[in-house]
């Protein structure tokens, strides 16, 4: 811009060589990733969580934000905010595994980030056996926030029946985690094709 300013003040066109061109992008897809870290996802789970936070925040930096929930929900980082994924995972592994499971807190929460994305296409993602024990019927919840959003659920690959159950019962789709291994293609699965309401 300055050098177009410089060249009008001048009389004359601008050096061609001196202009600069910056593309501001806007991502496709914003997504929101849910954790449980209720009492049920502990140690390896919350581990694996933590991988996946890394690689949602590596692949879609502001156009990511991450919720941990169990029977509140805390913003580990907004949509549209850049954060540092190594402070995000550090904040949820403070955190610790506990409390009960409130899935449908955990889903409006994350809907609450989404709403704030101007991408295309906006993903909530829940990370969790899906064993709610407290609050409104997540089913009820998913269904509710897929009519605004692709929803995708991320269950450990030893405990997925209640998540199965509850992907069947919306439409949603659910991918399993056994371990740090499957965390790349699960992600891959759940985001390449989520469930749309």
């Amino acid at each position: 811009m300055d050098t177009i300013v410089a060249a009008r003040r001048a009389g004359s066109p601008p050096d061609v060589d001196a202009l600069v061109s910056r593309v501001w992008r806007r991502h496709d897809t914003a997504v929101s990733l849910v954790i449980d870290r209720s009492g049920s996802m502990t140690g390896a789970r919350l581990a694996t969580a933590a991988l996946a936070i890394a690689a949602v925040a590596h692949r879609y930096g502001p156009a990511a934000s991450v919720v941990a929930f169990s029977d509140r929900a805390i913003v580990l980082s907004a949509q549209d905010e850049a954060t540092d994924p190594e402070r995000v995972v550090a904040d949820l592994l403070r955190l610790r595994g506990h409390g009960i499971t409130d899935v449908a807190l955990g889903v409006r929460a994350g809907l609450i980030q989404l709403r704030r994305a101007t991408a295309d296409r906006r993903v909530l993602v829940i990370a969790s056996d899906c064993r709610a024990n407290t609050g409104d019927d997540a089913a009820t919840a998913v269904a509710e926030a897929m009519s605004e959003v692709d929803v995708a659920i991320l269950a450990p690959g030893d405990d997925r029946a209640d998540a199965a159950t509850l992907a069947r019962a919306t439409g949603a789709r659910v991918a399993s985690l056994s371990g740090p291994g499957d965390v790349l293609e699960a992600i891959a699965s759940a985001l390449g094709a989520a469930a749309h309401g």
